[in-house]
């Protein structure tokens, strides 16, 4: 039994282990499916480890890249700051010396205040000391005068008193004469009595004149009273504008609208003008250069063809020194064709903050007098001269047309021989021609009977200034001196303006002549409607600031002069 027991014992214990085993048994199946699951899961995880060793490759190789391109861009951004930092101190050091300039200009400017409003002081002064003097000569002219008309009064009392007493003499003489019969004593004494009268009555004559005389001078001194009054408001207002201009300090900053030059010629009527605004329409912050072209009578619908031979052109701003803020060639395929197109504009042109307080606008054009050299700066090449092919036939018959006698209207004659030619292909084929069969050639005609008889109406010339010109140019020097006299003696307060700013500025007798009289009587002048439509027309008279400029640095010394007299 006890056997038994440890038997059942025993069986237990087996049992036991057997379910122990069992269970390890299963455990072990599961660690193998484990396993195997595990070495999936490792498998799929070397496979995407894999997958993102080559991701992370091409990844790092990007951005390596990205590393190389950002140093690289990184660099060209260093050395554009690097001459953006040149220029800008470049810029600075200009801005400095423009900084120093316009401090010198400053000092200047109140150097010149200064001066000005001492010059306005004495002006001032003087102009006190002139109203002194002339209340003082007013009144020193008055009492003389008064006194003078007394004494003349007392004196014509005296000979009416003396009048009388010799009457009443002479009648008491004639009385006593007439009682002693003597007529022959009578009648001597009467004739002397006669010739004191007349010469009375001529010293009275005399005294009356002198009176009247004193008159006139009293109201010529009255005159000149008025004219200095009025010459003392004219200072008074110069005095005014020169205080406003004091005040205004010149800067190209300050111009508003549009300045243009005065008209400049390429070739004989051919003509142009410069125009600059401070704000460009296009943006504010750059200023623009125009170039206009100025029609001329026969450029009616298109433009004269030797207008785009001066093309293209070279337009330039420069300081006061010289040196250039900016110069633009335009474009070669710009050309002026229909009248229409007016002017050709460079709206961009330069950026507002690099102008100056002066600043020297200009153009350069090709083919002109005074630039020959331009092509050259340019490097344009000229332009060869191809001559079209004329038909042979068409050349013979127009030969033909022109030997035939006969055929033209109009007819020369050179030493001897007689040439017919038609005046439309003269007309058409020479603007020398043109002027002299469509214009008028009346001053032309005058010339020649002047070399012919000696002799020229000059009341009958309709435009003195063109036979002037042209006796000037083929050196007739009589004609140009009766035509000078003609000039000078027609000035007056109508045609004094036009003539010096339209013809006489070219002659310096004739300018110094009408500049003369345009000071003289410039309080006229500047009241007639011819110098008024000059004002509004400025362009239209190139050397209107000029002339302007002549006329009012005459009237203010002349203004001072009489002043401190």
């Amino acid at each position: 039994e006890s056997k038994r027991d440890k038997l059942q014992s025993e069986l237990i214990n087996v049992k036991i282990e057997l379910d122990n085993k069992s269970k390890e048994l299963e455990n072990s199946t599961n660690f193998e499916k484990e396993k195997d699951t595990l070495s999936k899961r490792l498998e799929e995880h070397q496979n995407g480890m894999k997958t993102f060793m080559t991701e992370f490759a091409s990844e790092r190789e990007s951005w390596r890249q990205k590393e190389e391109d950002l140093i690289s861009n990184y660099e060209c951004e260093l050395m554009e700051k690097d001459l953006e930092v040149k220029e800008w101190n470049e810029k600075y050091k200009k801005v400095i010396r423009d900084c120093e300039n316009s401090r010198e200009r400053v000092i200047t400017f109140e150097r010149k205040v200064s001066e000005a409003e001492k010059t306005i002081s004495n002006l001032r002064e003087q102009i006190k000391i002139m109203e002194r003097s002339q209340r003082e000569e007013k009144e020193k002219l008055k009492r003389r005068h008064e006194e003078a008309i007394s004494n003349l009064r007392e004196q014509i009392k005296i000979m009416e008193r003396s009048q009388r007493e010799e009457t009443e003499t002479f009648n008491k003489q004639v009385s006593l004469r007439m009682e002693n019969n003597n007529s022959t004593i009578m009648k001597f004494q009467i004739t002397e009595l006669e010739k004191q009268i007349e010469a009375v009555k001529v010293e009275c004559d005399m005294w009356k004149k002198e009176l009247s005389k004193h008159k006139t001078n009293y109201s010529l001194a009255a005159y000149e009273n008025d004219v200095l009054s009025k010459e003392k408001s004219e200072l008074n207002r110069k005095v005014d504008s020169l205080e406003k201009e004091l005040k205004e300090l010149s800067n190209v900053r300050q111009l508003e609208g549009k300045i243009c030059s005065p008209h400049f010629e390429t070739m004989p009527n051919v003509s142009w003008q410069l125009g600059f605004v401070l704000e460009s329409p296009n943006d504010p912050e750059y200023c623009a250069i125009y170039l206009h072209a100025i029609c001329n009578t026969d450029e009616i619908e298109e433009y004269d063809p030797l207008r785009n031979d001066c093309l293209p052109a070279l337009l330039y701003i420069k300081r006061l020194d010289g040196t250039f803020i900016k110069q633009m060639i335009t474009s070669s395929r710009f050309q002026f064709k229909s009248v229409k197109i007016r002017r050709l504009r460079m709206a961009q042109f330069c950026k507002r903050e690099f102008l100056t307080d002066s600043i020297i606008m200009g153009v350069r054009l090709r083919r002109t007098k005074l630039l020959d050299q331009f092509d050259k700066s340019l490097n344009i090449p000229k332009k060869s001269i191809q001559l079209r092919s004329v038909p042979r036939n068409l050349e013979v018959a127009w030969n033909n047309e022109f030997k035939r006698a006969g055929s033209g209207d109009v007819k020369i004659t050179v030493q001897g021989q007689t040439i017919y030619a038609s005046s439309t292909i003269l007309a058409k084929r020479s603007d020398y021609f043109q002027r002299m069969f469509q214009g008028t050639w009346f001053e032309l005609i005058q010339m020649l009977l002047y070399l012919y008889t000696d002799q020229v109406e000059l009341s009958e010339c309709t435009n003195i200034w063109d036979l002037y010109t042209i006796s000037n140019k083929y050196l007739i020097t009589d004609l140009e001196l009766k035509a000078k006299a003609k000039i000078i003696e027609d000035i007056n307060f109508f045609n004094a303006a036009e003539g010096l700013f339209g013809n006489a500025w070219k002659w310096p007798e004739l300018k110094k002549k009408f500049l003369k009289f345009v000071v003289k009587h410039f309080h006229n002048v500047r009241n007639s409607p011819g110098y008024k439509y000059i004002v509004t027309n400025q362009s239209k008279y190139p050397m209107y600031l000029e002339i302007n400029t002549e006329i009012l640095l005459n009237l203010v010394p002349e203004a001072t002069t009489s002043s401190s007299c």
